[in-house]
């Protein structure tokens, strides 16, 4: 019975404080997420305006030559795959990829693991072009699962501990409740044996 006992103040401490610290670890992660997804995504926001502006210098002066070093480069940054450069025409004037010179603007197509952002370069004239780049989502992919693997070591700790401290504690509590019994059980034999003596006194 005290064994039961035992393991029940276990179980509801366990539950107890796993509420808490799930709720705890969801709320720090969540947070952690966000804030590197920002950092990302105004990382990639700097790269664009960047470009952009040198882009549009290029597109005003119809001079490709010095921003065609710009865009090939920019896939030696972490995290771009490619980049293009196309005009009010949609035709593609500087590319990371010398082979599409020339050639139309091709459709973008998304996926798990890249994303396209674009930078409209226009002025009070109208539109003048559009600077396309290509990103890889390993980073956030990275981020996400290195967030993830840091809060399940953090709750496997917490729960080993948690399980430690309620097994002691219900340990410590029904050995102090046994005591508190057996004092009890011994203080009600020796009133009975004082009983049976009075009784046999007055027999």
């Amino acid at each position: 019975m005290n064994l039961s006992l035992k393991y029940k103040i276990a179980i509801v401490i366990f539950l107890m404080e796993a509420i808490m610290m799930t709720a705890v670890l969801w709320s720090t992660l969540g947070r952690s997420l966000a804030n590197t997804e920002k950092q990302i995504a105004a990382a990639e926001q700097g790269t664009l305006d960047i470009v952009g502006d040198i882009s549009r210098v290029a597109l005003l002066n119809e001079d490709y030559d010095r921003v065609q070093g710009y865009i090939e480069s920019l896939p030696d940054n972490p995290g771009v795959l490619k980049a293009l450069l196309v005009d009010d025409r949609n035709i593609i004037v500087a590319s990371s990829s010398l082979s599409e010179l020339g050639e139309p603007m091709p459709e973008l197509v998304y996926s798990g693991t890249t994303h396209w952002r674009t930078n409209l370069l226009d002025n009070v004239s109208g539109q003048l072009g559009l600077l396309i780049v290509q990103f890889s989502r390993q980073a956030r992919i990275d981020s996400y699962q290195e967030i993830r693997n840091l809060g399940i070591l953090i709750a496997a700790t917490g729960m080993g501990l948690i399980v430690v401290f309620g097994v002691g504690f219900g340990y410590l509590l029904t050995y102090r409740l046994q005591k508190v019994v057996q004092t009890a059980n011994q203080l009600a034999q020796g009133e009975d044996r004082k009983s049976t003596r009075l009784n046999s006194s007055h027999t």
